[in-house]
């Protein structure tokens, strides 16, 4: 499984051809944040803080969450992070690169990336927990009527996440209320424990870490970038509406989605004819969103045009975006 996000162009020379300008009308991330600014967007976060002497902040291209714990007045394990807005779509992906400096030192009761499905409390989760020089990988959720599902079959770290940015992933099947998670290695993707049953209502995301009493007054220092909760690409296709510079429909116009290298078919359709397309993305070969790509235009098998959507950060082509592509023949749109 090999991650798009942040992909670099890639040497493929683009033929414009009749293709003016492809423009995102829409994007179809449910939420995104590249925590590149100098504050926390509290538009999209609020902070959840239960120990006193936690700060956040916002620099350097990532949300850092740090500080020594004091003595929290309610329960021994207690958490601190940011907390997203409760979203209706439950078929979705949560994707996060995220760094724990502090987990050198120690890692109970860990850091976390927590799939909310919030009221009632349920929710699948990945939690970077261990001992120094054992840090591992571990899958949890809780499912109807409190039933707690924790994993047996950890998976052990295969860089330093205390040094190295990890990109993870929480997958939340809609229909079938199955839930899995992800941790992208030095192979690709890795699967941590099995796939568990998780009945949502709402998807929310929280990224935050635990406290144990022992480590009350000990240094934290927790970080995450590019986050990014998307639809399921099984289900939510991208939309693309074409058009002359008259504002003509481009029917019957084919349209092929190629991999940035124009190695692979990420996705196929034809424009109806008021110049839509709806392209599947349930065969496309992105394994996490966003997707850069080449649009392909042609009719009858000959190409008319390309075009290229870049991929960087939290920016580029997800399930359920829309594109506006302008060509420059009025013949072409008919």
């Amino acid at each position: 499984m090999a991650a798009s996000t942040g992909m670099a162009q890639q040497a493929y020379k683009i033929t414009p051809g009749i293709v003016v300008g492809i423009q995102e009308a829409a994007c179809g991330a449910i939420a995104r944040d590249a925590f590149d600014g100098d504050h926390l967007n509290t538009d999209l976060w609020y902070i959840w803080n239960s120990n006193p002497g936690i700060k956040f902040e916002v620099k350097d291209g990532c949300l850092r969450i740090y500080g020594r714990p004091g003595k929290p007045e309610g329960p021994s394990q207690v958490f601190n992070g940011v907390v997203s807005p409760r979203f209706w779509e439950t078929d979705a992906t949560i994707a996060v690169e995220m760094m724990a400096p502090s987990a050198a030192v120690q890692a109970k009761y860990g850091y976390y990336v927590h799939f909310c499905g919030s009221m009632p409390d349920r929710y699948p989760e990945i939690i970077l927990l261990g001992e120094p020089g054992n840090l591992r990988w571990h899958f949890n959720a809780v499912q109807e009527g409190g039933g707690w599902y924790s994993d047996p079959n950890d998976v052990p770290v295969d860089n330093d996440p205390t040094k190295e940015w990890t990109e993870v992933m929480v997958q939340h099947d809609g229909v079938t209320e199955m839930s899995r998670v992800f941790f992208k290695g030095k192979q690709g993707w890795v699967q941590v424990g099995k796939e568990y049953v998780c009945i949502t209502n709402v998807s929310r995301c929280e990224l935050k870490f635990g406290v144990a009493p022992e480590n009350i007054g000990k240094l934290y220092d927790l970080r995450f970038r590019n986050y990014r909760q998307y639809a399921n690409p099984q289900r939510h296709p991208v939309k693309f509406m074409v058009i002359d510079r008259k504002l003509w429909s481009a029917r019957n116009m084919e349209i092929t989605l190629w991999t940035e290298d124009h190695g692979k078919v990420a996705a196929r359709g034809v424009t109806d004819e008021f110049g839509r397309a709806y392209l599947s993305l349930a065969d496309a070969p992105w394994e996490v969103y966003p997707a850069g790509c080449i649009v392909e235009l042609s009719r009858n098998g000959k190409v008319l045009g390309q075009g290229r959507i870049t991929s960087s950060g939290v920016n580029g082509l997800y399930p359920r975006s829309t594109y506006l592509v302008t060509v420059s023949s009025d013949e072409s749109a008919r």
